[in-house]
């Protein structure tokens, strides 16, 4: 059963400009913010690249720029290739050369990332000081997590909280990773998308403040890696490899439970399958063996199972396809029909109908 990697969703915020030709077109969102399809996002990087900037080159440069980003996280799986980075390195110079300051204050926090310094969170933050427009709050979040400023991130997650401009399905996926979880867990998460609607979900709306949540990709950054590694009782330098450090992380004697969101895919759950337990939307990792089935049963019902999630959607036929499989190995024939029938619901809606059929997840 594939278990899925979310990257680069979108939405809009509302600046508009003119051009000489009269079409201009939607300004490119954030990755947390909704419009996610693979195809939306080549849409959008071919218009912008397409349209007339003479007017305000600067500014068609930054549209361009968010657009290129978003394509580029997606094919890379959430990482920029080098060839990707130098494209957005040349279109940054352009916004650079004469572009809005708070464009370029975003521009130069999406390069850094996540080696971002207090000149790049000030930037953004003076910025904010003139209307905190929606595409500089997900990087002053991030960014506040990253300096460990507690106040400032709560902050900036009610004002993230406030505009709206998360889709309420990221929000349903949240509370349902939230539900995957026990009291007191560390979860470690895989880009924007599951861990900005998580923080909000705790600084905004104080649910599940017990939890942890780490970014993966912020283990990169060696300040952050090392708070994190001493807050669990790790001694000396912690592992410098995000995969390294997950390992080392699951063997520390004080460690909480450690859990791995789905949406970090594949490539990084398979190392930990010997010791995962799929609990919902994500996997414990625990050197000792840990009763999952009770714990889907339980769970299930209560999910609100999003389908407009993009590909977080399809997280959720990983916890079902094994209580699937749980219902049918053990004759529980009057569950498995039901089951069956709303995994194929839930999958045709998300698109994955037939993909189920091909691992023998549904039956024909």
């Amino acid at each position: 059963m594939p278990l899925l990697l979310a990257v680069a969703p979108l939405a809009a915020w509302a600046q508009q400009t003119g051009s000489d030709q009269g079409t201009v077109p939607r300004p490119v969102p954030d990755p947390v913010q909704g419009g996610w399809e693979p195809g939306e996002l080549q849409r959008a990087a071919a218009a912008w690249s397409a349209a007339d900037g003479a007017s305000s080159p600067a500014q068609f440069a930054y549209q361009q720029f968010r657009a290129e980003r978003n394509l580029a996280l997606e094919k890379g799986k959430g990482q920029l290739h080098p060839a990707d980075l130098a494209k957005l390195q040349a279109l940054g110079a352009q916004v650079e050369q004469g572009g809005d300051a708070v464009d370029a204050a975003v521009v130069r926090f999406h390069l850094a990332f996540p080696e971002i310094g207090d000149a790049h969170y000030q930037a953004l933050a003076g910025a904010a000081q003139r209307g905190t427009r929606p595409d500089l709050l997900p990087p002053l979040l991030v960014g506040s997590v990253l300096r460990n400023d507690a106040a400032a991130a709560q902050r900036w997650a009610l004002e993230l909280d406030r505009s709206k401009s998360i889709p309420p399905a990221l929000m349903t996926v949240a509370e349902d990773l939230m539900a995957s979880v026990e009291q007191g867990a560390v979860l470690f998460t895989a880009g924007e998308m599951d861990s900005y609607p998580l923080w909000v979900l705790q600084l905004a709306r104080s649910r599940r403040k017990d939890v942890q949540v780490e970014d993966i990709r912020l283990l990169d950054q060696r300040e952050h890696r090392e708070r994190v590694w001493k807050r669990a009782g790790g001694t000396g330098a912690a592992p410098g490899d995000p995969q390294a450090f997950l390992k080392a992380f699951v063997r520390l004697p004080k460690a909480k439970p450690v859990y791995l969101s789905l949406a970090l895919g594949n490539e990084r759950l398979k190392p930990f399958i010997s010791q995962g337990y799929i609990t919902g939307l994500a996997m414990r990792v625990s050197l000792a063996q840990v009763d999952n089935l009770p714990l889907l049963e339980e769970r299930w019902p209560r999910f609100g199972k999003a389908t407009q999630a993009g590909p977080l959607s399809r997280n959720y036929l990983v916890p079902g396809a094994m209580l699937l499989q749980h219902y049918r190995r053990t004759g529980q024939e009057q569950k498995a029909a039901e089951l069956e029938h709303e995994l194929r619901r839930l999958a045709r809606a998300m698109g994955a109908e037939q993909e189920l059929y091909k691992t023998g997840v549904l039956e024909h």
